[in-house]
């Protein structure tokens, strides 16, 4: 049975033989213009081998190809795309990820068993005419605008083959799915094996933010403020208080629970990423296996922290997604 990624795979409009060869080719030539920090290599090095082993290339260089088609309109990838360093190094993105503390596993990872997740951006006014690229590219009949939404399906089969409540319907003289309130990012529709992405429209800066003011940001457009009570000092968790809160002592984004599983419990960002799913999610089975991981590698000590995440990661913010609408709102 194929697993959601294999369905989606098969069903990509663009299938690429030797999609692997072509992105590492595409690396290069980039790098003769751009070079690279040892640091840097790594981490471009580390995200190529998790497109390589889920076999994603073909989407990554789509959606190279489409940024530079839609450069006259504007075109630039943002949202989870921001926490890739090699989406940033060929040029699709504006954010360098490690500037930031951006994980690439927020993004996309092995375990995440769907495709990677692109937020597309044009010009004010140009998506009508974006809408008109990917109609033209694919074929009206394999594009749709999710009604109520800004996503938009591409599928390499017509999308009247999905039937009955999955159906894509022809209205207002575009194709829009059916169900109004459907995410295409949920489990559900995912198994659908369509891509989806958003396409928005918004005009760039070129800021560079430091900590205080994307914290501010945060604390002004979500409303988020959650104080630090400093009581891990007392437990001997002084590395958990350093990573958990912020310059005011805050714990706001999700970003910093993947940095203290990675300092405090050796976890990696990816399995770190996975827990923040089953703790967002609230399902109790799983969290009651990471709390007895949090207590093995740090005692009670371990229980209590472990406690505090659990209420309040939920309300915690993606900072890739904090930082691209800073660039393109520039409130501080």
């Amino acid at each position: 049975m194929k697993t959601t990624l294999q369905t989606a795979l098969a069903n990509f409009p663009r299938q690429e033989k030797e999609g692997d060869l072509l992105l590492q080719k595409r690396v290069r030539e980039r790098a003769a213009s751009f070079p690279l920090t040892a640091g840097q290599k790594e981490r471009v090095k580390a995200e190529l081998s998790v497109i390589e082993k889920t076999g994603t290339a073909a989407v990554f260089l789509e959606f190279s190809d489409t940024m530079s088609a839609l450069k006259e309109l504007g075109g630039f990838c943002g949202g989870l795309a921001n926490s890739s360093y090699l989406c940033y190094f060929l040029g699709l993105t504006r954010v360098d990820p490690m500037r930031y503390g951006l994980y690439f596993e927020r993004f996309f990872s092995e375990e995440r068993n769907r495709l990677p997740y692109f937020t597309l951006f044009v010009g004010c006014g140009n998506r009508e005419r974006a809408m008109e690229y990917f109609n033209e590219r694919y074929g009206f009949e394999r594009v749709a605008s999710v009604k109520g939404t800004e996503e938009v399906l591409l599928s390499a089969k017509p999308l009247g083959f999905f039937t009955d409540t999955d159906v894509a319907l022809k209205m207002d003289g575009e194709r829009v799915w059916k169900e109004r309130n459907v995410s295409m990012r949920d489990e559900r529709t995912a198994r659908l094996g369509l891509c989806a992405f958003s396409l928005r429209e918004g005009e760039p800066t070129e800021e560079l933010f430091s900590e205080k003011e994307i914290e501010l940001w945060v604390k002004h457009n979500y409303q988020r403020h959650f104080d630090f009570d400093g009581a891990y000092s007392a437990l001997g968790l002084t590395k958990a208080e350093e990573l958990l809160k912020g310059l005011n002592g805050e714990f706001l984004f999700q970003e910093q629970f993947y940095s203290l599983c990675e300092a405090l419990l050796g976890v990696s960002a990816t399995v770190a990423d996975g827990w923040r799913l089953s703790l967002c999610k609230r399902n109790q089975r799983e969290a009651a296996k990471i709390e007895g991981y949090f207590l093995s590698k740090l005692g009670e000590a371990g229980r209590e922290l472990f406690h505090y995440i659990y209420n309040r990661l939920p309300y915690t913010v993606c900072k890739a997604y904090v930082v691209g609408e800073m660039l393109l709102k520039n409130i501080k």
